[in-house]
């Protein structure tokens, strides 16, 4: 499913409850500001979803799976690859954990996107990163610390890391 270039939108269908969907491409939608609940629906949600891309959503600041206080774990179970391109505003990311998630692609976006899915899918073997504002030398190091699994990585544009790890 590609939900693309719906302007005036201001959230997303409960998209989440459809039991069989493999593929979520959601895009160019520049009103949107939260993607939350009203995605996911209630229950299991995206019980099958392997891929799930967000693209071009610039007012986009909060992404939660958060229901009354509480993280919902049983969100995203079959998730494999997740991209995040072009989102800058994105600075809240409350997920649990996306324990079968191994390509993420992170581009367009601050250094808190990109820390804080590190931190909830430990499985990553391949990860793409480009243009992550206040990306430091010191960020880079705490999150390298999560990529034990890692089998491939990409770097692009993302001028504040000097290092990419420090030797003995």
């Amino acid at each position: 499913v590609s939900i693309y270039g719906c302007e005036e939108c201001t959230s997303l269908p409960r998209l989440g409850q459809l039991p069989s969907l493999k593929e979520l491409y959601i895009g160019k939608m520049s009103k949107v500001k939260v993607v939350g609940w009203e995605l996911l629906g209630t229950g299991v949600a995206f019980p099958s979803l392997e891929i799930l891309a967000f693209d071009s959503m610039p007012s986009w600041e909060v992404w939660s799976t958060n229901n009354n206080g509480v993280v919902d774990a049983s969100v995203f179970p079959c998730l494999k690859k997740l991209l995040i391109l072009f989102c800058p505003n994105l600075v809240e990311v409350s997920l649990e954990k996306l324990p079968l998630l191994r390509v993420l692609t992170v581009k367009g976006c601050g250094h808190g996107v990109l820390t804080t899915l590190l931190h909830v899918a430990s499985s990553v073997t391949m990860l793409e990163i480009g243009n992550i504002s206040g990306l430091t030398d010191e960020l880079w190091r705490s999150v390298f610390k999560y990529l034990g699994k890692l089998e491939k990585l990409y770097i692009s544009g993302c001028n504040e890391i000097r290092y990419l790890w420090q030797s003995e």
